[in-house]
């Protein structure tokens, strides 16, 4: 039986492979596409679950997903998910802002604090996870948030995204490049097929500074600079990727020097 991970909070939870189990504790939950963690491996494919034959979540290698994740695949047979075009980081009276997509035009700001979607309240990233990620993609929501003093309401339509289960998200997906979590490159859209790019292919550096992770290019993306150079390793070959605006402003390129 599947069940909501939260209610494994502060319990033991067995991580079963075809080799045994052990047994672990959760130490934080999945926030959007970043995997949930245990203090234990969660090797790929591994069921994790409590007593009573209760699963909570599959392990992926370098963390877990979520039972709420797996009931919207299984709803929709497909990676979809609808998208708001921000990252939560924490709760706080509401869903904290993290990251605004750094490709996309937004009316949103970082520590904006969003309390409701569509009249109903965010108290919980479950809450943010039913009302955004797992609602139906073009959907137009309406969004009410504060900032600072200043409370706001606007409408806002959801954008359609695939996520593959080995994929992290790094804001490249904008661009057709998909990543794992180490930042090598697991699949190309159509869209991205100019750049000659290879399976495999892993970003090292952005602006000069060395990244080893997903989250790391997407706090680079989101915070320090959209317009940026990425040096890409492929065996022992290195070449570099760069990202500038357009001459209309409104719109970026990914090309290959």
């Amino acid at each position: 039986k599947l069940i909501d991970t939260a209610e494994a909070m502060n319990k033991e939870v067995a991580v079963v492979t075809k080799k045994g189990y052990k047994i672990g504790k959760i130490t934080s939950r999945q926030k959007g596409f970043e995997l949930a963690k245990m203090d234990i491996a969660t090797p790929r494919g591994s069921v994790l679950g409590i007593r009573c034959y209760r699963a909570v979540g599959i392990g992926m290698g370098d963390g877990f997903l979520e039972s709420a994740y797996i009931e919207h695949f299984l709803k929709m047979q497909r990676d979809e998910y609808a998208d708001l075009g921000v990252r939560i980081d924490k709760m706080k009276a509401g869903a904290v802002v993290e990251f605004v997509h750094p490709f996309w035009t937004l009316p949103f700001k970082r520590g904006d604090v969003i309390t409701h979607i569509n009249n109903q309240p965010i108290d919980s990233f479950r809450d943010f996870q039913a009302l955004v990620l797992f609602a139906k993609p073009d959907e137009v929501v309406d969004v009410n948030l504060t900032r600072g003093d200043e409370k706001i309401n606007l409408k806002r339509k959801l954008k359609k995204i695939i996520r593959l289960e080995e994929e992290s998200e790094t804001f490249l997906e904008h661009f057709g490049l998909f990543f794992d979590s180490h930042l090598s490159l697991v699949r190309i859209d159509e869209q991205a097929k100019n750049l000659h790019l290879r399976i495999g292919d892993k970003i090292v550096m952005v602006d000069k500074k060395k990244i080893s992770s997903a989250r790391e290019l997407m706090s680079h993306l989101a915070l320090e600079n959209p317009h940026a150079r990425f040096l890409v390793e492929r065996g022992g070959f290195a070449f570099f990727l760069r990202l500038s605006k357009s001459k209309n402003k409104n719109k970026f390129i990914l090309m290959k020097e």
